[in-house]
């Protein structure tokens, strides 16, 4: 990667410039830097929608970050975003590795959300379909008096499916 802006045009990004950016047709993508805020530039490829992105020298190597669509972000929150980009480099913080975790922090909050959002109904299903069809008398009486007092516990209100009779009948006197 080059140092952004090294070597390539850099301007006063408006709103008439991102309009205006169009990647040449001949090329992989283009990129049009801002002169008055170091390391923001304007991404574009021949048939995508153009990206702010954000590139600045970190131990040595450049880094370069996607930040969002123009769409998305009015030019002076953009500039106040790369600056705040740049504060971490300059604290010796990478935002490449920092972006990750957030992203990796939102999705395991999202799936611990998802966990404990399950309700006793939903696991029920999943419990009664998980049973052993194959499970002897004794231990279907057993499991379903242990089911019906689950939920009791739960506090939920479902009809027994096996009487106290067939209960008796399914048990034989000798046990499994």
């Amino acid at each position: 990667m080059q140092e952004a802006g090294k070597n390539m045009a850099k301007v006063a990004i408006t709103a008439g410039w991102v309009t205006g950016f169009k990647s040449p047709p001949d090329k992989k993508q283009a990129f049009l830097w801002d002169a008055t805020t170091p390391g923001l530039g304007l991404h574009k490829t021949p048939s995508g929608k153009p990206a702010y992105v954000f590139q600045a020298p970190y131990q040595g190597q450049d880094i370069r970050i996607t930040i969002g669509s123009p769409d998305a972000w009015p030019i002076p929150e953009m500039q106040a975003k790369v600056r705040e980009l740049q504060r971490l480099i300059d604290g010796g913080q990478d935002p490449c590795n920092l972006k990750r975790d957030a992203i990796a922090t939102a999705q395991a909050k999202q799936q611990q959300a998802k966990l404990q959002a399950l309700t006793v109904g939903e696991v029920w299903a999943t419990y009664i379909e998980a049973r052993s069809p194959h499970a002897c008398a004794c231990a279907t009486a057993g499991q379903e008096k242990l089911e019906a007092w689950i939920l009791e516990q739960a506090g939920i209100d479902m009809p027994l499916t096996v009487s106290k009779t067939k209960l008796t009948w399914l048990a034989p006197s000798g046990g499994c």
